[in-house]
């Protein structure tokens, strides 16, 4: 991809070289490739500023996407670790995405792409994620309304978002 003149596939490169994630792109933009210890959780959108604040309670939101969906969600994103195994942990409303889902990237130099914006962009100054168990205690106090004790469970999981 180096010397890549389409704007999506630079900006892919951009993600790979500075923030170090798998990546690639096509003709309709560049792509996060989930897999290899980088995992998401997708909420819906009203639930994303209780995850955030939660977050940021800590040090800094880590990396997030703004879907623009019929439904718009956010999906942040997470290191894999071993206190989230899979979807039955995570409260009804939200979605455990791992490989080989595949996450539509904002081009770098615009934040946007495609119905596609940073609702949490990435720093390359902090390139680390958050643990995927703090972002799943984030998600399931902001599913509760503050209380992480209540948390219903569903299943489900997606390939393709964005």
């Amino acid at each position: 991809m180096h010397g890549d003149p389409r704007p999506a596939g630079r900006s892919a490169r951009w993600y790979s070289t500075v923030m170090g994630w798998r990546t690639d792109a096509d003709e309709s933009g560049g792509r996060l490739l989930l897999g290899r210890g980088i995992v998401a959780i997708d909420v819906p959108a009203s639930w994303a500023p209780a995850v955030r604040a939660t977050l940021e309670r800590v040090e800094r939101c880590t990396p997030a996407l703004l879907l623009a969906t019929t439904e718009p969600r956010v999906v942040f994103l997470a290191e894999a670790d071993t206190s989230v195994l899979g979807q039955f942990q995570l409260p009804v409303g939200a979605r455990f995405l791992t490989a080989p889902t595949m996450l539509r990237l904002p081009l770098a130099s615009t934040a946007e792409q495609g119905g596609t914006i940073w609702y949490c962009p990435p720093d390359p100054a902090h390139r680390w994620l958050f643990p995927a168990g703090a972002v799943l205690q984030a998600v399931e106090s902001a599913a509760a309304g503050g209380d992480a004790s209540a948390r219903p469970r569903r299943a489900g999981n997606s390939l393709f978002i964005g």
